[in-house]
């Protein structure tokens, strides 16, 4: 009978100082906002992206096995000489109807592919870089999109709410999936 006494106090008590009236939890002071430029590009990425490249071109770049082999076939003039021809040595030849690509001046480029497969498939190209892209859409800071004009508004609008200090991020197994791929000192 005190067992069931005790319990009944202890069960009051609990009720009785149940804290729904208290404080809420203090939420951390400081969200981190990306600090990389990849960080802040995949942040612009809508979500579900079901394939996902990444590529430093300024690293590549400054690569001194591949570099110089990466600007020449990026930045190369077309030829008629070179036509249908990609080897060592050899420029870049694009379709007549290609006016250049962003790779040429590119530091960091990220494509986005939705829909995979599907009538309805779309990608996203986000750009990095120094001088403007042209037929791209510039997001600001050196950034830019090219892809169908929705989905370039549904990046616009996550750069929206970057600029209004809202912090937003890739999608967080997108982002542990990049760590776990990412070389050491990447």
């Amino acid at each position: 009978m005190k067992l069931a006494v005790a319990a009944l106090v202890v069960a009051a008590l609990a009720i009785g100082c149940g804290g729904g009236r208290g404080k809420p939890p203090a939420l951390s002071a400081r969200i981190e906002q990306p600090e990389t430029q990849a960080e802040k590009l995949l942040a612009l990425l809508p979500p579900n992206a079901q394939l996902v490249v990444e590529v430093d071109l300024a690293r590549l770049r400054a690569n001194p096995v591949v570099g110089a082999l990466l600007t020449k076939l990026v930045t190369g003039p077309r030829s008629p000489a070179s036509a249908g021809s990609l080897h060592l040595g050899a420029p870049l030849d694009l379709p007549a109807d290609v006016s250049g690509s962003p790779l040429a001046v590119a530091e960091l480029v990220i494509l986005a592919a939705y829909g995979v497969g599907t009538a309805n498939a779309a990608t996203i190209s986000l750009v990095a870089s120094k001088q403007p892209i042209p037929d791209a859409t510039e997001i600001g800071d050196g950034l830019y999109a090219l892809g169908p004009t929705d989905w370039i508004g549904l990046v616009e609008q996550r750069r929206i709410l970057a600029l209004a200090s809202t912090p937003i991020h890739a999608a967080p197994e997108l982002l542990r999936l990049r760590e776990r791929a990412m070389p050491e000192r990447a």
